[in-house]
């Protein structure tokens, strides 16, 4: 369905932050990336190409003219769509809590689509997290921080 829909986001308000996950659980990571990276509206792009810098509440809370949607429900500043950012920093990053606030984690990056590069990074109560990947046709390079497991400060 989301290939019949051009890689357009097609869900409803509860079905958009599991796509992502719904195609990856399947091997679908080439499809999720394409999602993810979709540049039209509806899609997680489409903000950022008319300057957002904030998650909107509505994929078209700006119209491609520049004016403001008059319809209801027009925030600028709003987290439902930006619910895959969890996907971006556990898929995409491949960083993973396994024990709670990160005491233990998990580094599993999963590389797919036209993506070469990835970065993320968080402050736990152990330390800095981060972890990078980069890509070419025949290498991937993955580089992390990881805090030595102790009681948070």
């Amino acid at each position: 369905m989301v290939e019949l829909e051009d890689h357009r986001i097609a869900t409803g308000f509860v079905g958009t932050p599991l796509i992502c996950d719904a195609l990856a659980s399947v091997g679908a990571y080439d499809t999720a990336y394409r999602l993810l990276t979709q540049r039209d509206c509806p899609g997680w792009l489409y903000p950022v190409t008319m300057g957002a810098t904030t998650i909107w509440e509505r994929w078209d809370s700006l119209l491609p003219d520049g004016t403001v949607n008059p319809g209801e429900m027009t925030s600028f500043n709003h987290y439902a769509l930006g619910a895959v950012a969890d996907f971006l920093h556990r898929v995409v990053a491949g960083l993973t809590p396994t024990a709670p606030g990160y005491r233990r984690l998990r580094i599993a990056p999963r590389p797919g689509g036209d993506l070469t590069h990835a970065t993320a990074e968080l402050h736990t109560p152990y330390g800095p997290t981060s972890v990078t990947w980069t890509r070419t046709e025949t290498t991937l390079t993955v580089t992390t921080t990881i805090p030595p497991a102790q009681s948070p400060k």
